[in-house]
C-alpha cells in the first residue's frame, strides 16, 4: 500500500477511535495523495491543510471527484491522468472551459484531430472545415482511408446540397490546411503550463511529502498563477519547432505505432527546469520558472540543436 505523505491516518484514526472506542480501527489511505477515502470524518475534523490542497489554487480539494487528465482525452489521452483531490473540481472544470476547450476547438487542432481521428469525450471525430465553391458553401469534412464524408454547416442547406450531388456529380471541395500561426500564443503558453505542472505532479507523487514541496516552491507560483488567472505576468513564452511529420509512423522492433503527444523535463547545468512536449510532431517548450524562453535556446544551442526527447536533429 502506498505510503501517505500526511499525517491524515493518524488524525483519522485518532478521530474514529474516540468515536468507537470499542472497535479496533485500520485507516488506510488511497495513494492519491490527497486524505483518500476517509467516510464518516466530517471535514472539520480533519480540516484544510497542506496535504488536501489543490496543486493550482491550494483550495481544499478533499471531496474533488474529477480524474484530471493532464493531457486531454480530445487529444488521445487515456493513460496519463492524477487521481480526484490532486487538482479540484472548480480548476479541473476552469481549464477545460477556459483552456483546453477553445485552444482544441481552434481550426488548427480540430484539422488534426479530424486527420488522426481521435475521439472526443462524446465518441465523436471533430470534422475538418471545407468549402463547396459552385454553392458558395461551407462544409463540415471527414476524411478516411477509404471516404470522404461532407455535410452542409448550415443544416438548413442539406436539401439544396444532395440535389447538387444529383444533378452535378463532379465538383470541387476545398479543404484549406490551417496555419500554424492560428495558436493563440496566449492559450497555447497557458495550456502547455498546466501540463507542464500537473506531469511535474505526477512524476513525483510516489514521494513522500510531493504535495508540500509542490505548493511550497514560490519558483512554480508565477507559471501557477499565469495558468490560472493568465495575468502577471500577461505572457509566457514557449520555443516551438517541427520535429516530425502528424501522421509519422515509428517502429519499436516488430511494432509500428504513430505518437500523438509525449513530454519530459530538462534540469540544466543553470538550474533551469524546462518542459517538452510534443503534440501531433510539434515541439513545445517552457521554462518553467522564467516567462522567457532565452535561457532555453541557448541550451538548444549548445546541444546542437537536439530535441531533449529524442537527442537527434529534428526532421521530418
Amino acid at each position: 500500500m502506498p505510503v501517505c505523505p500526511c499525517n491524515a491516518l493518524r488524525v483519522a484514526k485518532c478521530y474514529l477511535q474516540e468515536t468507537f472506542p470499542a472497535r479496533n480501527i485500520l485507516v488506510a489511505c488511497s495513494g492519491s495523495g490527497a486524505y483518500g477515502d476517509y467516510l464518516g470524518i466530517p471535514r472539520h475534523i480533519l480540516g484544510t491543510t497542506t496535504f488536501n490542497q489543490c496543486i493550482f489554487c491550494r483550495g481544499d480539494a478533499t471531496n474533488s471527484r474529477s480524474v484530471e487528465h493532464i493531457i486531454p482525452e480530445s487529444l488521445g489521452n487515456i493513460e496519463h491522468t492524477l487521481p480526484p483531490g490532486v487538482v479540484c473540481d472548480r480548476c479541473n472544470n476552469y481549464f477545460a472551459r477556459k483552456i483546453e476547450g477553445p485552444l482544441l476547438e481552434t481550426e488548427y487542432f480540430r484539422h488534426l484531430r479530424s486527420l488522426m481521428a481521435i475521439e472526443n469525450k462524446r465518441g465523436r471525430i471533430p470534422p475538418m472545415s471545407g468549402f463547396v465553391p459552385h454553392l458558395k458553401m461551407p462544409v463540415h469534412v471527414w476524411m478516411d482511408p477509404g471516404a470522404i464524408f461532407v455535410e452542409p454547416r448550415d443544416g438548413g442547406r442539406t436539401g439544396e446540397f444532395r440535389r447538387s450531388m444529383v444533378e452535378r456529380p463532379q465538383g470541387t471541395l476545398l479543404v484549406p490546411i490551417p496555419r500554424k500561426n492560428q495558436i493563440v500564443p496566449y492559450l497555447m503558453s497557458r495550456f502547455i503550463g498546466k501540463v507542464a505542472i500537473e506531469a511535474l505532479a505526477l512524476r513525483v507523487m510516489q514521494v513522500q511529502g510531493w504535495r508540500e514541496e509542490l505548493l511550497s516552491n514560490e519558483s512554480l507560483d508565477p507559471l501557477r498563477r499565469f495558468v490560472r488567472i493568465g495575468e502577471k505576468p500577461k505572457q509566457w513564452q514557449f520555443h516551438r519547432r517541427h520535429l516530425y511529420r502528424f501522421d509519422r509512423r515509428f517502429r519499436e522492433k516488430a511494432d509500428t505505432f504513430e505518437v500523438l503527444h509525449e513530454y519530459d523535463f530538462v534540469y540544466t547545468e543553470k538550474r533551469l527546469l524546462v518542459f517538452v512536449m510534443a503534440v501531433f510532431g510539434e515541439e513545445f517548450a517552457i521554462d518553467m520558472g522564467n516567462p522567457e524562453i532565452i535561457s532555453y535556446e541557448e541550451y538548444l544551442r549548445k546541444i546542437d540543436g537536439a530535441s531533449p526527447l529524442y537527442r537527434v536533429r529534428p526532421s521530418n
